[in-house]
């Protein structure tokens, strides 16, 4: 299972931080090495938060036992890859203010700069 975490890494680093991923293989046994190692945390983690989401009432304790299996298992997903596998965009990093708010606007549109009061008048 940790081959899959592993990989599931290695896609999204080469599609949203292609300038990480060719910094991390410039040594391949090393970057492989790290793959291998995050795909293994991955697989710890995601056993511990499942778990968790079984003992709380996060997931509908009158669900059938299998599909409640399923739906801690989808939501452990999502709560560890955000945490581990789903780093930053580097495109969209970029666009990221002083503040830590996104600072980029698509083309031909301008952030909101009226109040109410300008409308009331």
């Amino acid at each position: 299972m940790s081959v899959e975490h592993a990989e599931a890494a290695r896609r999204h680093l080469q599609q949203h931080r292609p300038a990480m991923y060719a910094e991390l293989m410039a040594d391949p046994a090393a970057g492989e090495r790290y793959l291998e190692e995050l795909g293994g945390q991955v697989t710890d983690r995601l056993a511990v938060v499942c778990d968790q989401l079984l003992a709380s009432s996060a997931v509908d304790p009158t669900a059938d036992p299998q599909r409640r299996t399923a739906m801690a298992q989808a939501m452990a997903q999502e709560l560890v890859y955000s945490e581990l596998v789903w780093i930053g965009d580097e495109q969209t990093e970029a666009m990221v203010g002083p503040s830590g708010g996104y600072e980029g606007w698509e083309p031909g549109v301008e952030p909101l700069t009226a109040t109410l009061d300008d409308d009331l008048e």
